[in-house]
C-alpha cells in the first residue's frame, strides 16, 4: 500500500470532518466522499482515483439518503463512524487486504440495510397490493 504522512494527514483530516459533520446533525456526505477520495488518491492509481470519484458522483445521493437514515438510528450512525476508522486504522498500519475487506463490509451492510427497509411495514404491503377482483396471477377473477 502506498501512503505518505501527508496521504495519511488528508485522510484524518477527511475522517475528523466526517465525525464534525456528523456531530453537529450534518449528514456527513461529502465528508465522506472526500475522505474515500483521499484513500483512493494514496493509491497512486489513476485508474482508482477515477472510479472513486466516478462512483462518489453518481452514488452521491444514494450516501445522502443513506446517511439521512443512518442519523435515525444512533447504533447505525456510530457502526459507520467505527467503520471509517477502522479502515483509517488498516490503511495507517499498512494493512491493505484488510482495508479493502472492511470497507467492502461497509458497503455491503449498507446495501443490505438499504434493500431490507422498503420490505418491512406498510409500504411493502402498499407495492404489493391488488386490485379488487384480482388474484395473485393477476387474472380476473370470475364473479356469479
Amino acid at each position: 500500500m502506498v501512503r505518505t504522512p501527508a496521504d495519511l494527514a488528508r485522510m484524518r483530516q477527511g475522517l475528523a470532518a466526517i465525525d464534525a459533520a456528523v456531530a453537529v446533525g450534518g449528514d456527513g456526505a461529502e465528508e465522506d466522499l472526500a475522505f474515500h477520495r483521499s484513500i483512493a488518491e494514496s493509491t497512486g492509481n489513476a485508474v482508482m482515483v477515477s472510479t472513486v470519484r466516478y462512483l462518489g458522483e453518481v452514488l452521491r445521493s444514494g450516501i445522502r439518503v443513506t446517511r439521512a437514515n443512518e442519523a435515525r438510528r444512533g447504533d447505525f450512525i456510530e457502526a459507520v463512524g467505527q467503520e471509517h476508522h477502522a479502515i483509517l486504522a488498516a490503511v495507517e498500519a499498512g494493512a491493505a487486504e484488510e482495508a479493502r475487506r472492511l470497507t467492502a463490509a461497509g458497503r455491503g451492510r449498507r446495501i443490505l440495510d438499504r434493500d431490507r427497509g422498503p420490505r418491512r411495514g406498510p409500504r411493502r404491503r402498499a407495492l404489493t397490493r391488488r386490485s379488487p377482483g384480482t388474484r395473485r396471477s393477476d387474472r380476473p377473477v370470475r364473479t356469479r
